[in-house]
């Protein structure tokens, strides 16, 4: 079976700031895009929690699921087409 991958962006604003939501506190806060990707210490705006991780906006979640269905979806059914043309290559 093939892997494949899907690489979604996350909204970054004008100030090069990602809204992301803190896992302590549910609240959203704005952090450097810069932190996402890397291993720097996330500091939560409201609790002041220092983050290991943080979560997906509400928002981006539903677009990341959106985005990775429809893509999951177009993969599969390439896949299942190619299969039954071979089928039906095999057949004749």
């Amino acid at each position: 079976m093939n892997d494949f991958e899907i690489e979604i962006a996350l909204d970054i604003d004008e100030e090069g700031m990602a809204l992301v939501e803190c896992p302590e506190c549910i609240k959203e806060f704005k952090t450097p895009s810069t932190t996402i990707n890397n291993d720097e210490t996330i500091i939560c705006s409201h609790c002041k929690q220092e983050l290991l991780y943080f979560n997906f906006t509400k928002k981006d979640r539903d677009r990341i699921q959106r985005i990775a269905t429809e893509q999951a979806m177009g993969y599969a059914t390439d896949r299942l087409n190619r299969t039954i043309k071979k089928i039906n290559r095999q057949l004749k």
